[in-house]
């Protein structure tokens, strides 16, 4: 959440480089980082659950090699 909040700090200063490659301040501002900053705090309130073990099926490839009568 730390480098999320950096992301947020600095997105004042990226918007004048996105404006100046031709997107208007309002679009620069909401589309710059933003999308980037709600992504991190997705990933870090949901850390635990999508790091946690899991058991997975792999469908038909538990089968290969093995015969099924």
């Amino acid at each position: 959440m730390k480098a999320r909040q950096i992301v947020l700090q600095e997105m004042d200063g990226d918007c004048p480089a996105i404006h100046r490659t031709g997107s208007p301040v309002a679009e620069a501002f909401s589309n710059g980082n933003r999308h980037v900053a709600d992504l991190m705090q997705y990933f870090a309130l949901q850390a635990s659950r999508l790091l946690s073990p899991q058991r997975i099926s792999v469908g038909q490839y538990s089968l290969m090699g093995r015969f099924v009568l």
